[in-house]
């Protein structure tokens, strides 16, 4: 099975989708199921911002995903003028060929902006529900050929 935690830290990369008030400290809690060819595989992700570099306006984030097979921790700078995008999302889901939805996990019901991403050519269709919250994600479900990975806000 593809290592989870590579493609939910890539995918953190690739959106930096932060909320406005990010600060050291900031955490966002996740739970994470994988299936692929009738296996599953469930884990946790912790996403924690651990400091910030004023002159180059960088946060750098600590990701730990956790399941029965251990812990894999992972550390990433992302820029910040990438703050801000989860809300300006929400604002103008249908701008960005989203639409508005509620949506409930362990964390609460929220507001959010559902887009669909089809990436035929890496066999990857992905549905991300983005809202006001810490790293923006409420949930996204992603299928890259036999395999379908859930990530779900927990708190």
């Amino acid at each position: 099975m593809k290592t989870i935690f590579a493609t939910l830290a890539a995918l953190l990369v690739s959106v930096s989708a932060f909320a406005a008030d990010l600060q050291v400290g900031t955490t966002a809690n996740y739970t994470v199921t994988a299936t692929q060819a009738g296996a599953t595989m469930t884990g946790a992700l912790n996403y924690v911002v651990t400091g910030y570099t004023a002159t180059t306006n960088m946060y750098q984030v600590q990701s730990t995903f956790t399941s029965g097979a251990g812990s894999q921790v992972q550390l990433q700078d992302i820029d910040g003028k990438n703050l801000n995008i989860g809300p300006g999302i929400l604002s103008n889901c249908a701008m960005y060929g989203g639409t508005l939805e509620s949506v409930t996990v362990a964390a609460g019901t929220f507001s959010t902006c559902h887009l669909v991403n089809v990436d035929a050519a890496q066999n990857l269709v992905g549905h991300y529900w983005v809202g006001d919250v810490a790293f923006n994600f409420v949930k996204l479900v992603e299928t890259e050929g036999p395999q379908t990975t859930t990530m779900e806000l927990a708190n």
